[in-house]
């Protein structure tokens, strides 16, 4: 009887492993003893993810503005008398604005 008990807390030990055997390949647990052995990959990922973001940034701002400028250059074309005196001023403010160099 002793060893009936103790059979069947092996059982139930092996039930509570095996779960949580399954919930850490569910997480992908191995990658991240990955990482934490290769900090320098890490890094290295981290690093080319940002530059990856900050040309995109400047592409798609670059192409926001140049549509932008299109835009209000074929309503200037337009000359639609209240738009156009608008956007004439807002391009004389620009232009007389120094550059600081």
């Amino acid at each position: 009887m002793k060893y009936d008990k103790l059979d069947k807390s092996k059982e139930e030990h092996l039930g509570q492993l095996e779960k949580l055997v399954t919930q850490l390949e569910k997480m992908n647990f191995a990658d991240y003893i990955g990482y934490v052995h290769r900090p320098f990959y890490v890094f290295y990922i981290n690093f080319l993810i940002g530059v990856a973001r900050g040309v995109g940034l400047t592409v798609g701002a670059s192409l926001v503005v140049a549509f932008l400028f299109q835009l209000v250059s074929a309503i200037i074309k337009m000359n639609i008398p209240f738009i156009t005196e608008i956007l004439q001023n807002i391009v004389r403010i620009v232009q007389s604005t120094p550059v600081i160099h």
